[in-house]
Formats: structure tokens, sequence, C-alpha cells
């Protein structure tokens, strides 16, 4: 489907498509029906940490920059005018995109994703809610 996807956006507009494996799955195990791999290694994608007092997904927000410094290498980018868009845990990084504030991001969309964010309570303890950017 993505392959698809990426296929249709570059015929009708004439754009650049970068899909990022934030998984590592070169194998395609997040399909299997045993689902312990893909959970195991969502959760460590996910997992909140923090950092100078705020709450932090530093693995995936590390994997969301590499993919996006890798897109803006790309020849023909017009890095003030990127997009990007996700679908479930896809989504779930479009929303942490999105919290990230990355110049050059125009437009994000995410399809089904989860928002469980992360904020700073005041007694300085991870909750859920909202949180900052790892530089």
């Amino acid at each position: 489907f993505l392959h698809w996807k990426a296929d249709s956006l570059v015929s009708k507009y004439n754009c650049v498509v970068l899909i990022a494996d934030l998984l590592s799955d070169r194998n395609g195990r997040a399909w299997d029906d045993d689902r312990s791999w893909y959970n195991h290694i969502r959760d460590e994608l996910l997992e909140i940490n923090e950092v100078g007092g705020n709450a932090v997904r530093t693995r995936l927000q590390r994997r969301i920059k590499a993919a996006v410094d890798a897109l803006q290498n790309i020849d023909g980018v017009r890095v003030n005018r990127m997009a990007g868009f996700g679908w479930c845990l896809g989504g779930q990084s479009v929303l942490e995109l999105s919290r990230m504030k990355i110049d050059g991001m125009s437009s994000l969309i995410s399809f089904h994703g989860v928002f469980d964010g992360v904020r700073q309570s005041s007694s300085n303890t991870i909750e859920e809610g909202t949180s900052s950017y790892l530089p």
C-alpha cells in the first residue's frame, strides 16, 4: 500500500516521497500473525524518557529526525515545503512530528494515529498529555 500511495503522489503532484521504516523491519515481521516482535519494538519506540525536565519519546523522535534529515538531503526537495502523513503507528509518528516543530513542515496528516502524548506535571513526574521536542 505504501509504495502504491507514494507512486500515486509522485505521479499526480511531481513530488519527492520518502517512506520511513521507523521499526527497522526489513523482513516484514510487523505483519506476522504473531505480534510479539512488533509489540516489543513498538513499545521500545514509544518509551517515554525524561530529558531536561520534559517527557520525550527519545527513540521515536530520533528516528523521525533521521527520516526528515534524509528527506532534506535529497536533490530537488524544497525543504521549506515538506509534509508528512501516516497510518496507525505512522499516524502516531506524524502526531509526534507535529510536537517537534521542525522548520519546513507545512502539512501533517494522521490517519487513525493514536494520540497518547506525554506531558510534564508540576510534580516532575511523567503523565499522559503533551510534551516537548528532544533537540
